[in-house]
């Protein structure tokens, strides 16, 4: 498993996650958007300054990582199955 952050802010977080194989072929991808949540407020707010300090030490070494050439792309509606007639 590989993951690296794409990038955050105050709210948010983007994760990208790579399960390889051991011959180190991709063998699927996931993308997260984080949204830091104050369950007491109901809405979306800042992250608190210990989890934005972590981050922020991550940074130097994320940043210079490759973006996947995929990430970030929207994803196809796939929609729902057609129900069987008998």
């Amino acid at each position: 498993m590989k993951s690296i952050v794409l990038g955050h802010d105050a709210k948010r977080i983007r994760l990208h996650h790579e399960m390889v194989d051991e011959a180190g072929q991709v063998q699927a991808t996931a993308e997260h958007m984080l949204m830091h949540v104050d369950t007491e407020a109901g809405r979306a707010s800042p992250m608190a300054a210990p989890l934005t300090e972590r981050l922020a030490a991550l940074s130097p070494g994320q940043s210079g990582l490759e973006v996947p050439e995929h990430a970030g792309r929207p994803i196809r509606d796939i929609g729902w199955p057609e129900p069987e007639v008998s």
